[in-house]
């Protein structure tokens, strides 16, 4: 099996990733539903006072109703790996971002297909592109202004206002890990 190799800054967001996937995968598994139904709630610490707590029942009401024949899954289950996607996508990119070598690879392809995936995913998993004047020229610009392509996909102005998702219609699950690898490649060459 390939492995996939990571730049150093992706280490926590990938471990979380891999977790998160394989946690999702479980919940819809009979003997986690058999063991978390043996709790009525699983408590959250709160520094802001006194602990919360999540019920369980619900919840494992609303998992069971979502496991369909076949092992495949309903629209809960589709909502929680999408929300997942969103939220690993924001924060991997906008640790791209915090790193000093970013700069250096900022306008390449595969990294403006991050910026425009990850701004998609801001902004109700739904692809957004901002129209400005350039402040110099007073030209309208229109994003996206570089080429944003990974692999034999490609972010144009033409996917705005589309009723497609980023996240499952554009791009799945599946691709992530090879974005983050393909990025670690730019990385690794600014070393």
């Amino acid at each position: 099996m390939y492995h996939i190799k990571t730049d150093k800054i992706f280490e926590p967001y990938v471990k979380t990733f891999n977790a998160g996937m394989l946690s999702l995968w479980a919940v819809g598994q009979p003997f986690f539903l058999d063991w978390v139904q043996q709790h009525d709630e699983m408590p959250l610490e709160a520094k802001s006072g006194q602990a919360s707590s999540i019920l369980v029942k619900p919840l494992v009401a609303e998992i069971k109703k979502n496991n369909l024949p076949d092992d495949k899954k309903g629209p809960f289950f589709t909502e929680l790996i999408q929300n997942f996607c969103i939220l690993f996508c924001i924060a991997a990119f906008d640790r791209l971002k915090e790193d000093e070598r970013y700069k250096k690879i900022k306008g390449k392809p595969v990294v403006e297909f991050f910026r425009h995936l990850r701004h998609g995913c801001a902004h109700g998993n739904k692809f957004f592109f901002k129209t400005y004047k350039d402040k110099k020229t007073g030209k309208v610009i229109e994003e996206p202004t570089k080429m944003a392509k990974f692999k034999n996909m490609e972010i144009t102005r033409d996917l705005m206002g589309k009723p497609e998702n980023v996240f499952f219609d554009f791009f799945s699950a599946g691709d992530i890990p090879y974005l983050i690898e393909d990025i670690s490649k730019e990385l690794a060459d600014q070393t």
